[in-house]
C-alpha cells in the first residue's frame, strides 16, 4: 500500500530537515564568534532610574 512509503518520505523529510536545521545554526553560531570584538558601546548598561526620577518625567 501507500501509508508506508508515506510513512518512510515523511521519516526521510524530517531528517533531512533536522540535519539542515542543525548545519544552519551551527554556522550562524560559528560567524557570530569569529567576529570583531565589541566596542565599549555595544556593551555599555546605563544606569536604572531611581523611583521618584521615573515619575517624575525624568531628571531635570
Amino acid at each position: 500500500m501507500m501509508l508506508p512509503r508515506i510513512t518512510r518520505l515523511l521519516k526521510r523529510t524530517a531528517v533531512v530537515a533536522g540535519v539542515v536545521l542543525v548545519t544552519v545554526l551551527g554556522v550562524r553560531a560559528y560567524d557570530s564568534q569569529r567576529g570583531a570584538p565589541l566596542e565599549p558601546w555595544h556593551t555599555h548598561v546605563p544606569e536604572e532610574l531611581h523611583e521618584g526620577i521615573a515619575q517624575a518625567g525624568g531628571p531635570a
